[in-house]
């Protein structure tokens, strides 16, 4: 193989897999990173509404 500067280097076929899979598993993790922060730092509201319910007094040891 000519090692000049005109000459293509020859590039190993499972080198361009490798690749994308290391892209696809970096944009996977810090699509779950970033989800883990949002979802850690999310205030969530308490419920707002009223629940009344009559309890008898039967259920109640004396």
């Amino acid at each position: 193989m000519p090692a000049g500067p005109g000459a293509r280097e020859t590039v190993i076929p499972w080198v361009h897999g490798m690749k994308l899979t290391l892209w696809v598993v970096v944009v996977i993790a810090l699509f779950f990173g970033g989800g883990f922060a949002f979802l850690s730092t999310w205030d969530i509201p308490a419920p707002t509404s009223q629940i009344e319910q009559v309890l008898p007094n039967d259920q109640f040891p004396r």
